[in-house]
């Protein structure tokens, strides 16, 4: 177009101009507008990252917290593991009662010897193995039986008058060792 000569084309001009403006100040907008928001953007993500460089942290100091009490843990059990074979170990008990053993058949020898009626299994036993028993709470076993199974020799027994359980006890600990 050349240079508008009438007042309606100077009119029309003028609304081109304001169009084509307005056009290019929404552009404008818009791209403040985007870069408004890749800032916004760029500093959450940034607040994030310092977020989780502190969470990593947190997370660190928790782990070596958790290694540091697994450690002491460790170390209390292996030390009580030890001291418990070392009791173990040093226990006359184990030396007792090392390789002693009564089969089922003894077993029932043994109770129809000293006619005990069944053991009630439904009630809970006084007596258990390895415990220390008063001797005024024992009796030998019988001559008899003890001439039948040498094994049983010097032995002496208790019986629980709750469940009718039979423990033999060593005599020279006083210490039960089997139960039947």
């Amino acid at each position: 177009m050349s240079n508008p000569s009438t007042f309606k084309e100077v009119n029309f001009v003028l609304q081109e101009l304001e169009r084509r403006l307005g056009s290019v100040l929404k552009i404008g907008a818009g791209i403040v507008s985007l870069l408004g928001v890749v800032f916004l953007t760029a500093l959450l993500m940034y607040h994030q990252i310092g977020t989780v460089s502190a969470d990593a942290a947190s997370i660190k100091s928790t782990v070596d917290g958790l290694a540091h009490r697994f450690g002491g843990t460790e170390t209390a059990i292996n030390r009580t593991r030890d001291q418990i074979l070392d009791r173990v170990q040093s226990s006359t008990m184990a030396q007792i009662a090392g390789g002693f053993y009564v089969t089922n058949s003894e077993a029932v020898d043994i109770r129809d010897f000293l006619k005990l009626p069944p053991k009630d299994t439904r009630q809970p036993s006084k007596i258990s193995l390895w415990t220390h028993v008063s001797r005024e709470q024992t009796k030998p076993l019988p001559v008899q039986l003890t001439q039948k199974d040498k094994k049983l020799r010097g032995m002496r027994y208790v019986i629980d008058p709750d469940n009718n359980a039979l423990g033999l006890v060593e005599p020279s600990q006083n210490v039960v060792i089997a139960i039947i």
